[in-house]
């Protein structure tokens, strides 16, 4: 009988994970911290979009592929209380013929991990 040898688990997060089409949200003391991907699904590329109420020094973006290797990271240098900082993901960035990735958005408040669905 062939069994699945390989399971994907993403890194432990500060918070809850879930992962949806609806933006992610990380609960913190003073609000919360929204991530949204647009357009997802999409074709030439996507945005990550990350909101704090607070500020934060760090801001990282980790794509994976389903099978958990790491594709590609983006650092931002923070994030501004109530700004909106864009982390913008091109196709070419990407793993050739694969359609289906796993984002992680890491704040100093926690973690939300997103789906991101590539069109051909």
């Amino acid at each position: 009988a062939d069994e699945c040898k390989y399971m994907f688990f993403p890194p432990a997060a500060k918070s809850a994970m879930s992962i949806s089409d609806a933006p992610g949200i990380i609960a913190t003391e003073n609000g919360n911290i929204t991530v949204q991907v647009v357009p997802n699904p999409f074709k030439a590329f996507t945005e990550v979009q990350v909101m704090s109420p607070v500020n934060s020094s760090t801001a990282r973006v980790d794509i994976y592929d389903v099978s958990g290797r790491l594709i590609t990271s983006y650092v931002g240098d923070g994030l501004e209380a109530g700004v909106t900082k864009s982390f913008m993901i091109l196709d070419s960035d990407l793993a050739a013929n694969q359609s289906i990735f796993i984002c992680i958005v890491r704040t100093d408040q926690g973690s939300v991990v997103k789906r991101i669905i590539r069109l051909f």
